[in-house]
């Protein structure tokens, strides 16, 4: 029977769950949004300029009608400060730095729990991977014990029960190699899950 899958590496994984894990994404969304948010608040207490550009028309009445003559283009700048609200701008800035600061806490705190998780998913995995490799080697020990039991009963040198008993062993040698992989492959599903590949092992 062959390995469950091909082992993955803690460099393969330590490369790609930062980038791949949706709740870290989401994490770094909310300190993007955050920041930006900071930016905003700023930016109101930046004075605010408007460019005025229109066309002038002068309406006469002449033979019991109105008349529309023209006087000519017209543009402008204005600039206009916020006074009676910057204290309140000023506060919403530091509201804004404190969530952004919040954000940022988050987003430290989820790569550390997630990265600790991974550690711990990927130490389980090794360890289904080497009781995997024990499988193999046990399986392999049993089938040549039920060819040597055969070869010395083909000899007459052992009875029909000992064969039986070799070939007993060697099955049941089969049915734990199954189980360890199985339970292998979940650990291996887990731990993908976790740094956010699985999604990219199915489309493969």
């Amino acid at each position: 029977m062959n390995r469950p899958a091909e082992k993955l590496t803690w460099d393969t994984l330590e490369g790609t769950w930062a980038a791949a894990n949706v709740a870290l994404r989401t994490a770094q969304q909310q300190r993007r949004a955050a920041a930006l948010n900071v930016k905003q608040q700023q930016a109101k207490l930046f004075p605010q300029v408007d460019l005025l550009l229109g066309y002038k028309l002068r309406s006469e009445y002449q033979d019991n009608r109105w008349h529309n003559a023209p006087e000519g283009l017209y543009y402008g700048i204005s600039l206009s400060f916020n006074i009676f609200n910057a204290f309140q701008h000023h506060t919403a800035i530091q509201v804004a730095h404190i969530q952004k600061d919040h954000a940022q806490l988050r987003l430290e705190a989820k790569k550390r729990q997630l990265e600790a998780q991974l550690k711990q998913y990927y130490l389980r995995y090794t360890q289904h991977l080497q009781r995997y490799a024990m499988a193999q080697h046990h399986v392999q020990v049993s089938e040549d014990s039920v060819a040597l039991a055969l070869a010395q009963y083909q000899a007459g040198r052992t009875t029909l029960l000992t064969l039986n008993k070799a070939e007993q062993n060697a099955q049941k040698t089969i049915l734990q190699q199954l189980q360890v992989a199985y339970e292998t492959k979940l650990a291996e599903l887990e731990l993908l899950q976790l740094a956010g590949m699985l999604q990219q092992v199915w489309l493969q």
